[in-house]
């Protein structure tokens, strides 16, 4: 099958010429045969009004057709639907249907980095109706206030995701009414979405603290780990947490932990693990004042260690120098590498090389891609720097943590912040960035890098829709390989060692270096990949925004391992993107009631990924899958019920 309405093009339907159809599709039955094209039959997409897509169908399509059959031409015409194609499928001997497993990785989904904020809020809305729809799920009664809520804030997540993102002229007029208006539509999705994923959470987490709506100050906190992973939560209170006096519940909904990461500039209140879907009341008459630092970390000029980590920096460039796994006694960057760990990259076409203009990466050709013949320019030059100066460097800690912080100014920021942070008690590397973004409107983009010290042959594993895809060898042929959009992580390894990025707000990577727009059909795999996290762009020529000047932040969280475990890597995953849920509780429950699990799953490679209540309010659903290559036995548990 060929994309878009072909058959409207190849058939110059808007002539409403039989001879016109007959001219065209000679031309393409020719190219057929030169192909080798082995059936009797085509199949062609008729979708929309004559020359423009993302229309209404066709009135004159039939007419057409009729006049086509009605002549006696030797090839005839049906307008069939999908299910009909796929019966004839059926219908061939099966030596005629190759037969092909694997992900359809997509080369449209690198826009998603063109919006930014929007693209981060709403992957962030998810988590929490998810958390929402936990709570829900494994309530006591029906509530069909959740089941409307969170109806609209799925539908306005969902309509986020979908392939429209903006006007056509986005590029070529970007501050024309009609690009602003339409963005201001799109954008509003993510909005909305957030907004009413917020309120839905906020909603049940009041409930399942038992709040009333309108009480004193609270007593305490109520932890919520609404995953199927262990984790752990450093308590970095908000202000706002703690409210003096009398209050309503609609004052306590002002952040949601999902639009909130840990503000270690508050006073540290200790460190709690809960158990997968467990949940703990802490009362602030028991948490700590202010702990002290922890003993377990050494901080020296250009060098912090950790029980599991040493990261040794230039105090006057702010280069990474070193990051050694003190577990693994292995060195993780890649010392030959022109960038280190964590480091900005800004790119461009090469004014020495090509036009700063996005025909530069693709010269958009209609007649060339309607024959399935490339636009990309798989050779382009590109002009790649870091940041420009070290504006300021220093040290912070906070309990359980320690942070080098990194402020520079480079291409394409105003300002940007790094934040490096290790922690004493536990592995995992969070990696913060904020940026005052610049207008620019010529083609550029953004990455973050992680040069690796593997050996040749290194693999690469990410995950699509809950499910883990290997680089190449489990994606469909003809499939993007540039760069891949992930649901949480992505693992790249030896056999002896490699890391798991969690990517929780922006979902783009490319893996093994720079690789945007060369039509990889493998990815080469020399020693020493360079692993890119890749935030923003605006590459494309159409639909995407031209430019996102403000304020971006994005969080990162690498896992160094020994032997790739997808069960590690999922809950890496999970503790980056859905973390422990923290919501003021009015009251304390009595003392043996404070802490318990809502659901218990078991079995080795069984991960539950989703609890939400069922459509019709008697009971809930739970969604699972096995990260194992063999069959798994799971077990299903709800406590005291």
């Amino acid at each position: 099958g060929e994309h878009y309405s072909l058959f409207t093009q190849f058939c110059k339907l808007w002539e409403k010429s039989t001879a016109k159809m007959r001219e065209g599709l000679d031309e393409y039955f020719a190219r057929l045969e030169r192909q080798g094209y082995p059936y009797d039959f085509v199949l062609l997409s008729a979708t929309n009004v004559p020359l423009l897509d993302n229309t209404p169908p066709d009135e004159e399509l039939l007419e057409m057709i009729d006049r086509w059959n009605a002549e006696g031409h030797p090839e005839r015409m049906r307008l069939v639907t999908p299910g009909m194609f796929r019966e004839k499928l059926l219908s061939l001997p099966e030596e005629l249907v190759p037969v092909h497993a694997g992900d359809w990785t997509d080369y449209w989904n690198f826009g998603a980095a063109s919006s930014a904020y929007e693209t981060r809020l709403n992957r962030r809305s998810k988590i929490s109706l998810r958390t929402a729809e936990f709570l829900a799920a494994l309530s006591r009664r029906p509530d069909w206030t959740d089941r409307r809520l969170l109806d609209e804030a799925w539908e306005n997540v969902h309509l986020y995701d979908e392939h429209t993102w903006g006007a056509n002229i986005s590029i070529s007029d970007p501050d024309d009414h009609f690009t602003r208006v339409l963005w201001t539509h799109k954008a509003h999705y993510a909005a909305q979405g957030n907004s009413l994923a917020g309120m839905a959470m906020n909603r049940k987490l009041e409930q399942f603290a038992g709040n009333p709506l309108q009480s004193e100050a609270p007593e305490g906190l109520v932890l919520v780990n609404p995953t199927s992973a262990p984790q752990t939560i450093d308590l970095h209170i908000p202000p706002v947490y703690r409210p003096e006096g009398r209050q309503t519940s609609s004052f306590r909904y002002v952040y949601h932990q999902n639009n909130y990461d840990a503000d270690r500039s508050l006073p540290y209140m200790g460190t709690y693990e809960l158990p997968p879907f467990g949940y703990r009341f802490v009362p602030f008459a028991e948490m700590p004042r202010e702990a002290a630092p922890a003993d377990a970390v050494t901080v020296e000029d250009g060098r912090i260690e950790t029980e599991y980590y040493e990261l040794k920096y230039d105090p006057q460039t702010g280069r990474i120098l070193a990051l050694t796994d003190k577990k693994l006694d292995w060195q993780l960057i890649d010392a030959s590498s022109p960038w280190t760990l964590f480091q900005f990259v800004h790119e461009q076409p090469d004014p020495l090389h090509h036009p700063v203009h996005r025909r530069s990466l693709f010269d958009r050709d209609v007649d060339k891609t309607n024959a399935s013949i490339s636009c990309w320019k798989n050779d382009w030059k590109a002009l790649r720097r870091g940041a420009d100066r070290l504006v300021a460097q220093r040290v912070e800690r906070s309990g359980a943590a320690v942070s080098l912080v990194l402020e520079w100014e480079g291409p394409g920021v105003e300002r940007l912040a790094q934040r490096i942070t290790l922690f004493a008690g536990r592995p995992g590397i969070e990696l913060t960035a904020w940026m005052r973004k610049t207008d620019v409107r010529e083609p550029e983009a953004i990455y973050f890098a992680f040069p690796l010290r593997l050996d040749a042959g290194w693999k690469a594993v990410f995950d699509s829709a809950s499910t883990f895809v290997a680089l190449d060898e489990e994606q469909l042929p003809g499939m993007c390989r540039d760069y891949v959009t992930v649901d949480r992580t992505v693992s790249v390894f030896d056999g002896a060692r490699g890391v798991t990025l969690a990517c929780p707000d922006a979902p783009l990577v490319q893996i093994g270096g720079f690789h945007f727009g060369k039509e990889l059909k493998e990815v080469p795999r020399p020693a020493n990949p360079l692993l890119l996290a890749w935030p923003v762009n605006n590459y494309w020529d159409t639909n995407f925004k031209a430019s996102q000047p403000g304020v971006l932040t994005f969080k990162y969280v690498l896992h160094p391992f020994g032997r790739f475990d997808p069960a590690q890597a999922a809950a890496a995953g999970d503790a980056a993107a859905h973390p422990v849920q923290m919501f003021p509780a009015v009251r304390m429950p009595a003392p043996s009631r404070r802490e318990g699990v809502l659901l218990e799953v078991s079995g080795e490679g069984v991960r539950a990924i989703h609890v939400k209540p069922a459509e019709d309010g008697r009971g809930a659903i739970l969604r699972m899958n096995n990260l194992l290559d063999r069959p798994a036995e799971a077990r299903i548990a709800l406590p005291g019920r």
